[in-house]
């Protein structure tokens, strides 16, 4: 079993880290559904973004997957950060972004554990149902 749950942290991971997730892509999709965008910014060497990753990130997967655009940046491997947002330079950094690319709310610096990213995600997805999704059909 434990084998098993390695192999899909590191499949994960390794998605997560893939140029399919990049924030040009993540914005045309988040315009697409009038969903927001959840933008970590990472480094495939630090073992804080890792362990963030594979703790907090995957098991929220399925609240990301069905009310998010997930989009990453690794400046572990020369990716630019999005620059309309502020970044302090620590890693690991999360926003959440609205569908235009604006930045919704302070920025999550470093990692964060799987119950409080549950939580924010909760309540964000609820504002944002609330605020845009009623308004915008």
């Amino acid at each position: 079993m434990k084998k098993i749950t390695l192999l899909l942290v590191l499949f994960f991971t390794t998605q997560l880290f893939s140029n399919e997730f990049n924030i040009t892509n993540a914005l045309q999709e988040a315009k697409k559904l009038n969903r927001p965008i959840f933008y970590i910014v990472a480094s495939s060497s630090c073992p804080h973004c890792h362990k963030y990753i594979s703790g907090a990130i995957v098991k929220n997967a399925d609240k990301l997957k069905k009310d998010y655009v997930v989009a990453t940046c690794d400046i572990g491997k020369g990716e630019q950060v999005f620059s309309p947002i502020p970044f302090s330079g620590t890693v690991p950094t999360t926003y959440l972004l609205l569908p235009n690319g604006k930045l919704a709310a302070q920025p999550i610096v470093g990692e964060i554990d799987a119950a409080t990213l549950s939580e924010l995600l909760e309540q964000f997805s609820n504002y944002f149902k609330n605020k845009y999704k009623s308004t915008r059909r």
